[in-house]
């Protein structure tokens, strides 16, 4: 018997690139979704059913359970019946999803227990699921092994819920920080970006922040910056070539980030008997 689940969206910015993919059986409709989106695209989903939404491609959609709350950037999660997300995407480009909406007869015969006590979750990583996404979003798979391959993705990202939670080191978080700006040294890092490539909010990476550094994630990325800077200039490159390739708009950008927080300017530390460099030197790109 097919399932028609209903579900009530008010979004913006998404244009889709080809017709969504559809499966359906008893008390189970999986939708595969290839669509663009512009700046800004987002807005929020209530279902009537339980509902599993899983990133394609390894990317992770910014999502939160109210319109103001902190955003989750995460491969995959579930959403109760009757309760709506958020979501809300800074940088235009293309994205693949898939919905699997279950019905709460069906997720229940498949947990042994009332979905009703199973509560929301925002998973970081796909990790072993990502084959079984990959079978179950082909139309030219039997239906009869797409149906039992949803219920086996249904299960194990239940599994996964747990292990997931975890709170990831600070220390694991600042030297995975330090290779992203180490690699976007020649463009704008903003906070939204830092935290997408964490998997945190942007209130926790700002918590980190503040307990490794006492720094706000923005006063961070210039410190790391000037690190560079520094490892530059003990090498013996100008003034203008180190702003160039530590990320400054110019000389005088420069001169002032380094006196706010070195409190000199880069000629005296230059002319100091001897040059450190505290924090993890940031070598140039290589590519």
């Amino acid at each position: 018997m097919s399932f028609h689940p209903r579900m009530m969206a008010a979004i913006h910015g998404f244009t889709p690139l080809s017709d969504s993919s559809t499966f359906s059986a008893d008390g189970l409709a999986v939708d595969c979704w290839h669509v663009r989106n512009s700046a800004h695209a987002g807005g929020h989903y209530v279902s009537r059913h339980p509902r599993f939404v899983i990133m394609r491609d390894g990317y992770r959609i910014p999502l939160s359970e109210t319109r103001d709350g902190d955003l989750q950037h995460c491969a995959a999660c579930f959403v109760p019946a009757g309760m709506e997300v958020w979501s809300k995407i800074a940088q235009p480009g293309t994205l693949r999803h898939m919905d699997i909406h279950v019905s709460q007869d069906r997720l229940h015969g498949l947990m042994g227990r009332p979905p009703e006590t199973i509560a929301p979750f925002f998973l970081r990583d796909l990790r072993t699921i990502s084959p079984l996404v990959q079978m179950l979003a082909d139309p030219d798979r039997p239906e009869p092994l797409r149906e039992k391959l949803a219920d086996c993705i249904i299960l194990e990202l239940l599994n996964q819920r747990s292990t997931q939670r975890e709170i990831v080191s600070d220390t694991h978080v600042v030297g995975r920080l330090q290779g992203y700006v180490r690699q976007n040294l020649d463009r704008k890092i903003g906070v939204d970006d830092m935290a997408a490539d964490v998997g945190l909010s942007r209130s926790q990476l700002n918590r980190v922040m503040r307990r490794t550094s006492g720094l706000s994630p923005y006063r961070w990325v210039l410190a790391q910056r000037i690190e560079h800077a520094k490892a530059q200039l003990a090498s013996g490159q100008s003034f203008a070539e180190v702003a160039l390739h530590s990320g400054f708009a110019d000389q005088a950008h420069f001169n002032r980030v380094f006196k706010s927080l070195t409190g000199q300017v880069p000629s005296d530390w230059m002319n100091e008997p001897t040059q450190s460099v505290s924090a993890p030197i940031l070598q140039d790109r290589t590519s």
